[in-house]
């Protein structure tokens, strides 16, 4: 699965939140003591700096882990 955002967003919009709920879907479908390893990754764009770009994709992955979690 993969999230996109808008350009400088950490902010899960309509389609992000559609994408969250279909992960949490497809795992419903399993039994209740099955277990998952769900491995998130953030990325931006190479424009602004390094720093800059590292935690705004940092903040990007656990937006989508708060809804994964919500």
């Amino acid at each position: 699965y993969i999230v996109f955002f808008r350009t400088n967003s950490a902010q899960l919009d309509d389609k992000g939140q559609q994408l969250v709920d279909l992960v949490l879907a497809d795992i419903a479908k399993h039994q209740p003591d099955d277990k998952f390893l769900i491995v998130l990754n953030g990325h931006t764009d190479t424009v602004g700096t390094a720093r800059y770009n590292f935690e705004l994709s940092r903040r990007r992955a656990e937006a989508v882990k708060a809804a994964l979690i919500e």
